[in-house]
């Protein structure tokens, strides 16, 4: 079967007619869900916090902030925080550190991270125990300080180390200054200062003189910044820390329950809604007398009430049991319509095709037989082949014909052919059951009325039976809607009296591009406007 393009509306209007379904399915989720919370509790939870350096600080100590405030290492952003204390390496450390021990994924399921503020991050943990539940948040809280303080640092060490280097190198250089200025001193004192010798000497200390103090200027600077990247490490450490301990966390004995119901009562809605939109989607049933009249190419002439009868029993209650008056109403219309002006001595033949399966349209043959019955008409109730066995759905039936008790005692009614005497009757009704494989045969100087349930077949299944009808020179002449939708309010009358024209295989004799009017093979293919004046509103 084809699937049929998915349009809003009508996707809006199939969610709207199942509402009943749908809200059924959210409550029965919305129950389970809330008896699961019930059963099974919450994990209890505990949160730790962890107060975060400031956005910026240190920013002089390497004076490089970048555009976010950050600074080397020192001040980030709270959610880069979160991410850094999700990540494998702290939590598998932390997981290291309870007993029983996790791995990195094992802590990430029990564990949530998110920030609070700017400066403060907190580490939710939930387990079956609480004392476990606390010793994981502080676990991964512990894990996230330390794993902080290894960047720190791993980044402020490799400046440090070579500050120190060129320090070391500077305080080198100052030393040999200072021992060559000590050597020109002493030949300035062995020599004399008045002296050409002297005279150089004293030249040459003042040059060394000058360059020791240029490197010792250099030194001061260096050592400066050695000490000022040791302040600003020692600063974040400490600035980095654990706020709050982790402390178990309160739960409602309703709170769970409750969230439990309503994520159930949404699953329900939205699993229902899909539900009822992939089987619209997917095989549209006809349900509107309009698109059932369309499909079949025949005017809808009466709608009933019926129940599914699966047992002799169940078929003497429905038979045997005051019809209501709209059910009555409705038969009477029906064999009004069967009325022939061919005079009433006229045998009438009418054949009630329903498909198999539909157990409530099944009803319509026999309750119109009965009806006949009690309004005067001799009247014969038969299958369509005598002979054959028949389907089995029409055994409990005859079973209740043919019971201790049977039916229609006192009326002029006949169940089977063979029972019938030289005095024809002057109704026949046939029951015939259409399963979508079988060829329909249509005789002549028959009515055919199909009887059908709402919303059990869909339109090429429908066109299925109405070609069978067609391929035979016949056609559809009537619909009877059994269980019609309480919301359809159409009528399920044709535009016309006549069929279109439309090739069949019917007529060998005709050309393959030649019509065949089927009112020439029935004599008349729909009911005309007296056999249908009368008809349920």
């Amino acid at each position: 079967m084809n699937e049929q393009p998915l349009s809003l509306r009508s996707s809006l209007h199939e969610v709207w007619r199942r509402r009943l379904l749908i809200i059924i399915v959210a409550a029965l989720c919305g129950m389970a869900g809330a008896a699961y919370g019930a059963v099974k509790p919450a994990n209890p939870t505990a949160i730790a916090l962890v107060l975060l350096p400031p956005i910026g600080a240190g920013s002089g100590a390497t004076g490089n902030s970048g555009t976010t405030g950050n600074s080397g290492a020192t001040g980030s952003d709270v959610h880069t925080d979160a991410v850094i204390a999700g990540s494998t390496p702290v939590l598998a450390a932390a997981g290291a550190e309870v007993s029983p021990r996790l791995g990195a994924i094992g802590v990430r399921d029990l564990v949530t991270i998110e920030p609070l503020s700017e400066q403060v991050m907190q580490i939710q943990a939930r387990a079956p125990e609480s004392t476990y539940a606390v010793q994981l948040a502080n676990a991964v809280a512990t894990s996230y300080v330390a794993y902080m303080g290894q960047l720190e640092a791993s980044s402020a060490g490799p400046g440090v180390s070579a500050l120190q280097l060129e320090s070391a190198q500077l305080t080198k250089q100052i030393k040999n200054l200072q021992a060559q200025m000590n050597t020109v001193s002493g030949r300035i004192t062995s020599e004399g200062a008045g002296s050409s010798a002297g005279e150089q000497d004293v030249a040459l200390l003042g040059s060394l003189q000058s360059e020791q103090n240029q490197v010792s200027l250099q030194l001061n600077s260096v050592s400066s910044q050695i000490a000022s990247a040791q302040l600003a490490s020692g600063a974040t450490e400490k600035t980095t820390r654990i706020l709050q301990k982790a402390t178990p966390q309160p739960v409602s004995p309703y709170a769970f329950p409750i969230e439990a119901g309503l994520v159930g009562l949404v699953i329900g809605l939205l699993g229902g809604t899909i539900f009822v939109l992939v089987r619209f989607q997917r095989g549209h049933r006809l349900r509107l007398r309009d698109e059932i009249a369309r499909s079949a190419g025949a005017p809808v002439i009466a709608s009933l009430d019926a129940p599914g009868c699966a047992s002799p029993s169940a078929w003497r209650e429905l038979l045997a049991s005051q019809p209501r008056a709209t059910n009555e109403w409705a038969l009477r219309n029906v064999l009004q319509s069967l009325r022939s002006s061919a005079g009433q001595r006229l045998i009438q033949r009418v054949r009630v095709i329903s498909f198999a399966g539909d157990s409530p349209a099944l009803t319509t043959g026999p309750r119109l037989a009965l009806h006949a019955a009690a309004s005067g008409i001799p009247t014969v109730l038969a299958p369509e082949d005598p002979d054959e066995p028949g389907d089995r759905s029409l055994v409990p039936l005859w079973a209740a014909f043919t019971g201790a008790e049977p039916l229609g005692r006192g009326l002029p009614f006949t169940v089977g052919l063979e029972h019938i005497a030289d005095d024809p009757p002057q109704l026949l009704v046939s029951l015939v059951l259409f399963d979508g494989t079988s060829e329909l045969a249509f005789p002549p100087d028959t009515m055919n009325l199909l009887s059908i349930s709402s919303n059990f077949v869909t339109a090429d299944e429908l066109a299925h039976l109405a070609l069978e009808a067609v391929d035979t020179g016949c056609a559809l002449e009537g619909v009877v809607v059994v269980n019609p939708d309480p919301a359809d309010n159409t009528s399920g009358l044709v535009a016309n009296d006549t069929l279109r024209l439309l090739p069949s295989r019917a007529r060998v004799d005709a050309g393959e591009g030649d019509p065949v009017i089927l009112a020439a093979h029935t004599g008349n293919a729909h009911a005309s406007p007296e056999r249908l004046s009368s008809r349920e509103g």
